[in-house]
């Protein structure tokens, strides 16, 4: 059995608590759990969420900081910085690529997915899903 929390990275630090007290009580129920995210968020709260995690559903949208902010309104920066300390936290992570065509549907994109997945020992998957 799975427990999926959807985390809004930008939402309020009370949903933040509340999503890290989900997945606590289903760790401590012995359940498995999942956490899908953009993976803007700061180090402190992947940290905190990492430990009551089994997999990280992660967003991968665009690639390079110029594209993503175009399409997404902020740089990868912080994104990729995050998939760096899951690397670290030895987590495992499924990268989740939206490919959407006339915006993302490029081999430079296509391209840069392969390299992020090489490049980061938590990727274990990767989804490319049609938008």
């Amino acid at each position: 059995m799975w427990v999926l929390c959807g985390f809004n990275s930008i939402s309020p630090e009370p949903a933040k608590i509340f999503s890290i007290a989900v997945l606590a009580a289903a760790k401590e129920k012995g359940l498995s759990t999942c956490i899908e995210t953009s993976g803007y968020a700061s180090g402190d709260v992947i940290t905190r969420i990492a430990k009551y995690t089994d997999t990280f559903y992660y967003d991968y949208k665009a690639t390079g900081d110029e594209e993503h902010s175009r399409l997404c309104g902020v740089p990868q920066t912080v994104i990729l910085r995050n998939l760096s300390l899951l690397d670290e936290l030895d987590a495992n992570v499924t990268l989740r690529c939206p490919i959407v065509p006339g915006q993302n549907q490029t081999p430079e994109h296509i391209k840069g997915i392969a390299n992020t997945a090489a490049l980061h020992s938590s990727v274990k998957q990767i989804h490319l899903e049609p938008f």
